[in-house]
């Protein structure tokens, strides 16, 4: 039904009939696809059509799940002309029938724009003044008693907890946030706020992983991801999760290999997780566990998806060995080069230190791991018909890396669609699939250029 909301399909009547199929989903299911759904809007022939309808009616029903993601994705594309009207007619039709969510999302807005003063005041200020003076500007917000994040409707807030707050230090100075929770019992929720920077891409990437991760758990894989939550709300603004208790692999590698040489050692990752996790040893054998399943899961999506940009402060681990990758602003195989020399050769990152916490190569747990990964990207394969769809759909949002449908070919080429017609013996397809990322693994763990890749970071960013 998807397909058919493409700009390839322009009869009103095919359109209808792929809404009426939309119609099957349940709220939650359908929530995950508001993204491209709000994109194929564009292609309607008209501001009133079945898909608008379907989208408004579903929207009103289930307001914090579905409305909210139809409010946002509308209103991250209200600065384009080419749109701005068609979205408007909808957020005031919604906003117009939607009842008291009207005053929640009313709330978050309020907040969002209290957000970006704050942030551009702080672009323009010397580094040395920036925190103090982004305190200074948030106590000056009047906050609600109560409102919502647009990160996450069920993330309910009362208020910011000034002295924790901060900015970073990247170009586009973001600011690392830290909400009070209304619960009184709940935790304190972390969110980076971002101005200058586009996060649509970042948001279809962790949709893509989300819906990634259902897939495999349908077909009986939990492989423990952590993709965080995501969501742009204007013209290069948004939010992000942060997930506490994890750090950055760079970080991990200089406490405790030292500098840029620790990114040729073995133990830095494995010595994380035995420090965080030493109780007992079946705590430790469960964050091993989590590791590898979490590895196979970002090796076949990062593959799949060409994510590029792969240096070792864009990949995380948790204390508790759920590693997770960050900041998607490369992917369909746009990887980056220097004089023309293409920096990331390895097909993934699997790297020396990453197989010694598997027990490296010809252990039980590397070849848990390794099986883990080639049943992980059969599902994949099997399933890649919605993976190229749910890309294709997302053609006419603008994303640099996402202009025209051969961008899409990467995604065809790493998922083997020509060899699909080879046989359609699920077992044939199997081996095709285990013997080939087999292949890829061992080739990204003997690309020494990652690790090479990794001590050049570290020595770049050195303080």
């Amino acid at each position: 039904a998807l397909e058919l909301l493409d700009a390839k399909f322009a009869d009103m009547h095919i359109r209808k009939y792929a809404v009426s199929r939309l119609e099957e989903m349940r709220d939650s299911e359908l929530a995950g696809y508001v993204l491209q759904l709000v994109q194929v809007l564009k292609y309607e022939a008209r501001h009133d059509s079945a898909l608008a309808r379907f989208l408004l009616r579903r929207a009103l029903a289930c307001p914090h799940q579905v409305g909210h993601q139809f409010f946002w994705c509308l209103k991250a594309e209200m600065h384009l002309p080419e749109v701005s009207e068609r979205f408007g007619l909808y957020i005031q039709e919604y906003m117009r029938c939607c009842g008291p969510h009207r005053e929640t999302i009313q709330l978050q807005c309020q907040v969002e724009q209290a957000l970006i003063a704050a942030a551009y005041l702080v672009q323009s200020l010397p580094k040395s003044q920036r925190i103090p003076a982004l305190r200074d500007e948030l106590r000056k917000i009047s906050f609600p008693p109560q409102f919502q994040l647009p990160l996450d409707p069920r993330f309910e807030c009362s208020g910011l907890k000034v002295d924790k707050c901060k900015c970073m230090s990247s170009k586009k100075v973001p600011l690392w946030l830290v909400f009070t929770n209304s619960d009184p019992c709940g935790k304190d929720l972390y969110v980076m706020f971002k101005c200058g920077d586009d996060l649509r891409q970042d948001a279809l990437t962790l949709q893509i992983i989300r819906i990634m991760e259902r897939t495999w758990e349908s077909e009986g894989l939990d492989l423990r991801l952590s993709p965080y939550a995501c969501v742009a709300t204007g013209d290069e603004i948004g939010f992000l999760e942060i997930v506490l208790n994890s750090d950055t692999t760079a970080n991990i590698t200089k406490r405790f290999a030292g500098g840029a040489t620790g990114a040729f050692s073995k133990e830095p990752m494995a010595l994380f997780l035995r420090e965080n996790n030493a109780d007992t040893e079946a705590q430790y054998q469960e964050a091993v566990q989590t590791f590898c399943m979490s590895l196979a899961g970002y090796c076949v999506a990062t593959y799949i998806m060409g994510i590029g940009d792969r240096h070792n402060d864009n990949v995380m681990l948790s204390k508790a060995g759920h590693l997770f990758h960050i900041d998607f602003g490369h992917f369909l195989g746009n990887f980056k080069s220097k004089f023309g020399i293409k920096r990331e050769r390895a097909p993934f990152v699997m790297t020396p230190d990453f197989a010694y916490v598997l027990g490296d190569k010809g252990s039980e747990k590397f070849e848990e791991f390794v099986g883990i990964s080639c049943q992980a990207y059969n599902v994949m394969r099997k399933h890649g018909k919605l993976l190229i769809t749910l890309f294709s759909l997302m053609l006419s949002t603008g994303i640099p890396e996402l202009q025209k449908a051969e961008d899409i070919d990467w995604l065809r080429d790493c998922l083997m669609v020509d060899r699909q017609h080879e046989a359609e013996d699920e077992e044939y397809q199997y081996e095709l699939s285990r013997e080939h990322f087999t292949k890829l693994i061992y080739t990204s763990l003997a690309t020494r250029t990652t690790q090479f890749n990794n001590a050049v970071h570290i020595l770049a960013h050195s303080k």
